[in-house]
């Protein structure tokens, strides 16, 4: 029961942490939108689908302790 509940506190952490980086990056974005070109772009659009990549995988993790019923 206890690893239940650590696994799901672990998962709501990191959605939350990968809620704030991912709106850092997209106000990171906008702010330096005309600074960033060239290959700094590419880097920072492949950074911006892996955060949405690793947030998906968080996601599921977190409903599947959800489905998980502790005994």
């Amino acid at each position: 029961m206890v690893e239940h509940i650590r696994s799901a506190t672990k998962a709501r952490v990191l959605m939350l942490i990968e809620i704030t980086l991912i709106f850092f990056m997209l106000f990171t974005f906008l702010t330096l939108g005309n600074i960033l070109v060239g290959i700094y772009a590419w880097i920072f659009i492949i950074s911006l689908l892996l955060w949405v990549l690793l947030f998906i995988v968080t996601v599921k993790l977190f409903l599947k302790t959800k489905r998980i019923k502790p005994e």
